[in-house]
């Protein structure tokens, strides 16, 4: 039903000259919002099923298949790059850690004078 409303909304903003981008992000920001954030008031009608039917039923099919590639090269680039990038802060993190560690270490084992 969100999805028809979506598409309904969307084709009355295209006719009255909307970019085609706004026209179908203005409702489609909407319904999302709708379901996340009505969700803990009407959990029947706003649920995840009806989320990830909403998101499903909006996928066109055709230009999804001619660009999977594409889309899996992106998924895989940016998988490696949020990891690596991840595991550089978090070495940077133990490194740093481990400095401390030895400084509060060598700081406890000095004779008191």
């Amino acid at each position: 039903m969100l999805a028809a409303g979506v598409i309904a909304v969307y084709s009355a903003l295209a006719k009255s000259g909307v970019s085609p981008l706004a026209a179908i992000m203005v409702p489609l920001v909407v319904c999302i919002a709708a379901l996340i954030l009505l969700n803990p008031y009407l959990p029947v009608f706003f649920n995840n099923v009806g989320f990830c039917y909403f998101i499903i039923s909006l996928i066109d099919a055709e230009s999804a298949i001619t660009k999977l590639p594409v889309y899996l090269l992106s998924l895989l680039l940016g998988s490696i790059i949020l990891n690596l990038g991840c595991s550089g802060l978090l070495a940077l993190y133990k490194k740093s850690m481990m400095k401390k560690a030895a400084k509060s270490a060598a700081k406890q084992t000095q004779p008191v004078k």
